[in-house]
């Protein structure tokens, strides 16, 4: 339900930054915040009512464990049907143990959706920026 939706919220905001800021912010620190900032404001100004952006989200009974992004039920006890993790990485750099990051934060997605009655979406958005 959620992926186009998502996709849209993607292609929308890349569109809002001028020529090389991606990449300039990408070359000044962790750029899946900025992303991810932007990507929540979209998403919370276009989806239904009834639905609800979080940051950071935490489960109950999940630990310390938490996901980027999370769009929650407000008529179902603001239950998430949604979980968005995302990755930045920039091509002009390598960082070992990169890809496993990327599965750990796979897993622990995984993790924290099974705590969820009723298992929402779950997404993994990777950014890759060139310089």
């Amino acid at each position: 339900m959620w992926e186009q939706f998502i996709e849209k919220s993607i292609e929308k905001i890349t569109k809002t930054y001028g020529i090389n800021e991606l990449a300039f912010l990408a070359m000044q620190g962790k750029i899946e915040l900025q992303l991810r900032d932007k990507i929540a404001w979209y998403i919370e100004q276009n989806i239904p009512e009834n639905y609800s952006v979080k940051r950071e989200y935490n489960t109950p009974g999940s630990g310390r464990e938490k996901c980027d992004l999370s769009i929650l039920d407000k008529n179902n006890g603001m239950r998430p049907v949604c979980l968005i993790e995302f990755k930045a990485h920039s091509a002009a750099t390598f960082e070992k143990g990169y890809i496993k990051k990327c599965t750990d934060d796979i897993k622990k997605m995984q993790r924290i959706a099974q705590g969820i009655t009723s298992a929402p979406e779950i997404y993994y958005i990777f950014f890759q920026t060139e310089h």
